[in-house]
């Protein structure tokens, strides 16, 4: 089977998540993908690319939970290194290796209401 390695684009729409700080946040992340191992992307999921998505969404989630607005809009360059280093194990179980991750869009939306 043939695989083509080139590197690919990805994005992950804006999310309306929550800082740990209690701040609604928009955030949308895009970059790019390549194959690593053809064998571990054949084998490893009926969609790898799927599978990588979703554990990006989940690292996202994670990671703008754990840290407070202001190191987010602030510091993008910390948000998408602790994101790299939730997905990298699983991207690289399914044979995927990220070429670039960068955030597109960091809003704040305000404080919520408790």
């Amino acid at each position: 089977m043939l695989c083509d390695m080139r590197t690919k684009p990805f994005q992950v729409p804006s999310q309306e998540l929550v800082t740990a700080d209690g701040v609604g946040v928009r955030i949308s992340l895009g970059g790019g993908y390549s194959i690593s191992d053809p064998l571990a992307f054949i084998t490893s999921s009926s969609d790898a690319f799927g599978a990588l998505y979703l554990e990006l969404r989940h690292a996202l989630h994670a990671t703008v939970g754990e840290l407070a607005c202001e190191a987010i809009i602030g510091g993008r360059t910390s948000l998408t290194d602790r994101i790299e280093e939730l997905v990298i194990p699983r991207a690289t179980q399914l044979g995927v290796k990220l070429t670039q991750l960068q955030v597109w869009e960091a809003v704040p939306l305000g404080r919520l209401q408790t």
